[in-house]
């Protein structure tokens, strides 16, 4: 009988924030569309001991799309578990006049069901005319905005995705209706001044950035500040006020905020 051997624990490396060639911002290479995504699937069959990505577009599904089909197809075998990860954008503005981003990180078993769990259920007027979160709503207001009733797709989706702005009240509403939501997705919040909830800094607007922090489940962020003040750690701080304030206390994971090739599973200083 051949004698066992024991490996022990294995590190894997999680990176939940990996843009793809369809989000709005990028800078993944290549001479077109097709290209970009070819040469970027390419890249993400190249990675070595990561184990779970989540795949990151503005308002979308499309980009994770693609590439849970690649996996599907086989060509990500090192790859065991691909999340997405939809980001989305705050009518609400930091002290650096940039709006605050908010994550759902959900799991795969419910993508087919998030366009009416989650994306119908989120709403923007302009011109005085409603527009939900879903795919077809964010071309139409793409195409009204610019005036350019037949404007390409693509663009139209990214012009109405810029636009388009998400309130807290309607993402916790949607998550209160919907218990298949909320055992199957996360909301994930950044906290980092330019674009995330700690940017929030008047005292005035103290309410709505605790309300922010409470609808989250984790916190993106790198910082060991970051981590030992949710948990409800350090000296002037306590697990009992992290949980008056937060009402529970808050894990923070990081990703490497991917939106080009170099940077896909190598977050800033390395912090993983």
């Amino acid at each position: 009988m051949a004698k066992k051997t024991y490996r022990g624990s294995v590190w894997r490396h999680w990176d939940l924030h990996v843009h793809t060639p369809d989000s709005y911002e990028n800078q993944f290479t290549g001479s077109s569309y097709e290209d970009k995504w070819s040469t970027y699937l390419e890249a993400l069959s190249e990675l070595e001991n990561v184990s779970v990505l989540g795949i990151t577009d503005y308002f979308t599904l499309t980009g994770y799309e693609k590439v849970a089909a690649a996996a599907e197809a086989g060509r990500l075998p090192q790859i065991d578990l691909i999340l997405p990860n939809v980001e989305l954008r705050l009518d609400v503005s930091t002290d650096s006049d940039r709006h605050v981003n908010i994550h759902v990180i959900a799991s795969p078993d419910i993508v087919s069901e998030l366009p009416s769990l989650l994306f119908r259920n989120l709403e923007f007027q302009w011109d005085s005319d409603p527009y939900t979160c879903q795919y077809d709503d964010l071309v139409r207001l793409g195409r009204r905005f610019s005036g350019n009733g037949t404007l390409e797709e693509r663009a139209a989706f990214n012009l109405g995705a810029r636009q388009f702005k998400v309130s807290h009240g309607d993402l916790r509403s949607a998550f209160q209706k919907s218990h298949r939501l909320r055992q199957n997705a996360l909301i994930a919040v950044p906290n980092r001044s330019g674009d995330g909830n700690s940017g929030i800094r008047d005292s005035s607007s103290r309410g709505l950035r605790l309300e922010i922090y409470r609808l989250a489940d984790v916190i993106l962020s790198s910082n060991p500040s970051d981590r030992e003040h949710f948990l409800g750690r350090g000296d002037a701080w306590s697990v009992e006020r992290a949980e008056a304030d937060y009402r529970c206390l808050k894990p923070c994971i990081f990703g490497s905020d991917a939106h080009d090739l170099e940077s896909i599973a190598s977050p800033a200083n390395d912090r993983r």
